[in-house]
């Protein structure tokens, strides 16, 4: 036999899967569609009793926040199957930014809402009306820590392309081939630090909101009373914090389990929180 004088190594890229790609984007797009819905809804009736005195600003910023997360589902599963190596980076970059922003649209939303209740039904002294621009102000501050955090973030420790070998085998056939498997992701420096700065900060809202809604359990004003609704929230909210953290940190498996994993958690949350909110109204 002749001797070779060179090896050749054939590398395969192991993406997310384009079937589930396309399915989360349908299933995405038809929660778009009915976020749009119930903007038009709320828009259309926001002069109703019913509808008026649940603050219909906040319920559709709440929605724009879901409708966010939506579209957040369909960014995550843009990976270098899809597009070039070269922009993976920024996708991972505008995946943190979706999600982030539609949490604080969506949760800040009924956060100011539970606020305005308990300030409401808690206070002894009378009071000034708590009109809805205090609420969005309310989200508008939120939203200002999440645009510094995520700046300081992305600026200074930005999101790398990285790899990892998962085989490499030699080709019994031609023993100058070698085949080997890539998965390419994101990561940072300090991505531990930066996930735990911004896990801490949402959570911390959680337990707020925790709070406000169990202080104001015992309104009976079915109008107004949005925080058992708020809870149910808070605990899909949790759940997805909870699990997608483990996700994670922790599981290791294909791209497409990963990815169909994180879009069921938010596409079940944010369809949820929507329910909560607009079905009873």
């Amino acid at each position: 036999r002749v001797p070779v004088s060179h090896v050749s190594i054939e590398t395969e890229t192991i993406s997310i899967s384009i079937p589930a790609l396309i399915a989360f984007t349908i299933l995405s797009g038809i929660g778009i569609l009915f976020c749009i819905g119930l903007i038009a809804f709320t828009l259309n009736y926001r002069h109703d009793r019913h509808i008026k005195l649940s603050s219909p600003r906040i319920n559709i910023v709440s929605a724009i926040g879901c409708l966010i997360c939506y579209f957040s589902i369909i960014v995550f599963g843009i990976d270098s199957g899809v597009v070039p190596l070269i922009t993976v980076p920024a996708f991972c970059t505008v995946k943190i930014w979706l999600l982030c922003i539609g949490f604080t649209f969506a949760f800040g939303a009924l956060f100011a809402k539970t606020w305005r209740i308990h300030k409401i039904f808690t206070c002894k002294t009378r009071q000034s009306v708590i009109k809805d621009w205090h609420l969005l102000t309310t989200v508008f501050q939120l939203l200002i820590i999440d645009v510094i955090i995520l700046l300081c973030w992305t600026i200074i420790d930005p999101m790398q392309l990285k790899h990892l070998t998962i085989t490499t085998q030699i080709n019994q056939d031609e023993s100058n081939t070698i085949s080997r498997q890539l998965q390419y992701y994101c990561s940072c420096n300090q991505i531990v630090v930066w996930m735990a700065i911004v896990f801490g900060y949402k959570f911390l809202l959680l337990l707020i909101g925790s709070f406000l809604a169990y202080e104001t359990r015992n309104v009976t004003i079915p109008a107004l009373n949005d925080s058992k609704f708020i809870g149910f929230s808070i605990y899909n909210v949790t759940l997805l914090a909870a699990v997608g953290s483990i996700i994670s940190f922790v599981v290791r498996a294909s791209p497409t389990t990963l990815y169909v994993l994180h879009a069921i958690l938010i596409f079940i949350c944010s369809t949820t929180t929507l329910m909560f909110i607009f079905i009873p109204k």
